[in-house]
């Protein structure tokens, strides 16, 4: 059966690509990936056993320490449904890995998987019959920041999340301490956009990687629009949430530092002591985002549905006309151009 691709542009089956004879030793898009990063730095698998997952077992995994600052909270829902399949003998006890690691110099057992099978285990009771073999496997790992890329890349019977994976990369560094996780999620929206405008190519890299470019390349960028937008109450400024305002910010703070500064409050207050009038581009853009939304299928009254691409050429157009001291008569967030307009 043909398997659509994330890009959703075509269908995969292996009879087609059975057909393709030039298969090289290396596929292009591994050689378009960064591979000068290795995610497994400093995580060590020291050994692995069967075991059989009883009420004490599972009550002592649980009071093992779970990982700082990026514990998922426990989702009741999935724990209930874990408890059914257990009693229904429908419970795939060979897919499941308990894990925990140390950090080498530390005695400290860290709890890395398997948080909601041992709940669900611990609430069925402390009949034999409930009890299950499962897998157990231990890590040693170099630091804490080792620690927290081990527990990202496990799956604990529920998928992680794009934001989630970033949220565990991210956490714990201090100099991200201070930003909510809805704010890390937003810039990792953000950063999406301002990287990749072309459909299907932000799915084409991994949450490891959006990792990687937060804390490395565009640390700086991402922490100084957070820094904006950190003070702001999230609905009295929720125009500049959107991701592609986001993008658009990070576009022009690291052209135009400086300028941008004066450019980005006036959109975010609808206020500036320059301007010559309603038609100034800074207010004619924030009146625009606010009644702008992004992608939407629910009601919109007299909203615009836009794109997050769309919003992100349209700031930069506004931006382009304000450099210019041109007012900013009419607006369409639509354009027939094919690139991105360019900042000034």
């Amino acid at each position: 059966m043909a398997k659509k691709s994330r890009s959703g542009s075509r269908f995969r089956t292996l009879a087609g690509w059975k057909k393709n004879e030039d298969r090289p030793a290396v596929s292009p898009k591994v050689a378009a990936m960064k591979q000068g990063i290795d995610y497994g730095k400093g995580i060590e698998f020291k050994r692995s056993k069967n075991i059989i997952l009883t009420s004490a077992a599972a009550e002592k995994h649980l009071s093992h320490q779970e990982v700082p600052e990026v514990e998922r909270p426990l989702r009741e829902a999935h724990v209930y449904r874990l408890m059914e399949q257990m009693v229904n003998r429908n419970f795939r006890a060979e897919e499941v890995a308990l894990g925990t690691a140390r950090v080498q110099g530390d005695t400290t057992v860290y709890r890395v998987n398997g948080q909601h099978t041992c709940w669900a285990r611990l609430e069925l009771g402390s009949a034999a019959r409930f009890d299950i073999p499962v897998r157990w496997n231990h890590y040693e790992v170099a630091n804490m920041d080792a620690l927290r890329r081990l527990y990202a890349s496990l799956d604990r019977g529920g998928a992680r999340t794009e934001g989630h994976i970033i949220r565990a990369n991210l956490g714990g560094r201090e100099e991200w301490a201070g930003f909510s996780t809805r704010m890390i999620g937003s810039l990792k929206s953000g950063l999406k956009v301002l990287l990749w405008d072309k459909t299907g190519e932000a799915a084409k890299h991994s949450a490891d990687e959006l990792s990687q470019l937060m804390i490395g390349e565009h640390k700086g960028l991402c922490l100084l629009v957070g820094n904006f937008l950190k003070p702001c109450a999230r609905k009295e400024a929720r125009h500049m949430w959107k991701s592609g305002v986001i993008a658009a910010m990070m576009a022009t703070y690291s052209k135009r530092p400086r300028i941008a500064t004066d450019f980005w409050p006036a959109v975010r207050d609808g206020f500036a002591e320059d301007a010559t009038g309603k038609t100034d581009a800074r207010l004619r853009l924030h009146r625009e985002l606010l009644q702008a939304a992004v992608g939407t299928k629910g009601k919109v009254r007299d909203r615009k549905v836009v794109t997050n691409e769309e919003l992100y050429r349209g700031c930069i157009r506004a931006w382009r006309r304000w450099r210019r001291g041109e007012p900013m008569q009419t607006f369409q967030w639509v354009s027939t151009a094919v690139d991105r307009p360019v900042i000034n």
